[in-house]
């Protein structure tokens, strides 16, 4: 029997979040229609990139990623425990939200990106605030077991961390429900202490070698909500000794004020160590990644003068999570793409 080619991943999302953050903010989103051609301009440039090295992308919609956890909530939760998800775009109706994501900083000397490990998203309560809240619950009743579901799982280091939290808050995870679980060949140590517990749908349960990295469709685009890593700032222990909380261990770090976003796309941030982009292919995935977010933004101004009769531009100050070299406001959100393109020659 011929082994299956390893895969790509794109878990689809862009036309939800834009649909959404048009309403928001008094723009007209493009129908669906454009939004597949969209996507099947980003799958072409990933195969174009992946194809001759023998990986095939695989793009898997909003709604199969949805379904997939319905489908395992309803399965899993008979004696209705309460559901906390740490996804913000596949799960509606859980009873709670955990609001985390990895941040990332940026150096203007070197024009580098570091990982600074894992905070609270930006407009969220701190971690501690969010952890007493979901702890006062009125859902969390005398037995204080609960069930996480999150989109996926990789090296399990962010469920893992939360199992950490809720323990020392007496909160018992019982299983972590999730729509991929990709396997590595060595476990990560994070991933051994909770591996019993995490449960993914038989569609999206991978083996060691069969997924070389999945991402959101939404990384790729410029200025779209939850696109690409979260600009923080590290936060000093200010020169505390002793033993560290659970929090300063798993959380150190914040946000940066303002939402600032570095989607999957040079130069406004590292598709090659993000998204797995091979270094002599990153100019020219980014320009056409780039390129796609220019359409978009061509289609939703278009959009919006034949619903409301004249002419609105985009800036920067409309995007809920402006890129983080994006720093004029007032700014033609087009024109700083066409900038962005320029840098890349």
């Amino acid at each position: 029997m011929q082994a299956r080619r390893p895969r790509y991943l794109i878990t689809g999302d862009l036309n939800l979040l834009v649909r959404r953050w048009a309403q928001a903010h008094g723009f007209a989103s493009p129908d669906r229609h454009f939004f597949g051609d969209l996507m099947r301009g980003l799958i072409a440039e990933l195969q174009r990139i992946f194809g001759p090295l023998g990986i095939d992308v695989q793009f898997i919609s909003w709604s199969e990623m949805q379904q997939r956890l319905t489908s395992l909530i309803e399965e899993h939760s008979a004696d209705r425990p309460p559901i906390i998800t740490l996804d913000p775009v596949y799960v509606e109706g859980a009873d709670m939200m955990f609001s985390t994501n990895r941040l990332t900083g940026f150096s203007k000397h070197s024009s580098t990106w570091t990982d600074l490990g894992k905070g609270p998203r930006p407009g969220s309560p701190m971690i501690d605030v969010q952890l007493a809240e979901m702890a006062r619950h009125s859902s969390l009743g005398r037995s204080k077991r609960v069930i996480v579901v999150d989109d996926g799982v990789w090296t399990g280091g962010t469920l893992a961390a939360l199992d950490q939290l809720f323990l020392v808050r007496g909160i018992r995870v019982d299983k972590f429900l999730v729509a991929l679980q990709i396997r590595q060949e060595e476990e990560s140590h994070e991933l051994r202490g909770i591996e019993d517990r995490i449960i993914a749908h038989r569609d999206g349960d991978f083996a060691p070698g069969e997924v070389i990295d999945y991402v959101c469709e939404r990384d790729f685009y410029v200025g779209v909500p939850y696109s690409g890593r979260t600009l923080g700032v590290s936060v000093s222990a200010n020169g505390a000794s002793g033993p560290k909380s659970a929090i300063q261990i798993y959380y150190p770090n914040l946000p940066m004020p303002g939402n600032f976003g570095a989607p999957y796309v040079a130069p406004l941030g590292d598709p090659e160590h993000w998204a797995s982009i091979p270094s002599p292919e990153v100019k020219a995935f980014s320009r056409a990644c780039l390129m796609l977010s220019r359409r978009l933004y061509v289609e939703v101004e278009k959009e919006t003068k034949r619903r409301i009769g004249h002419a609105r531009p985009v800036l920067v100050k409309d995007l809920d999570r402006p890129p983080f070299l994006y720093k004029k406001p007032d700014w033609h959100v087009i024109h700083e793409i066409d900038i962005s393109l320029d840098k890349l020659g």
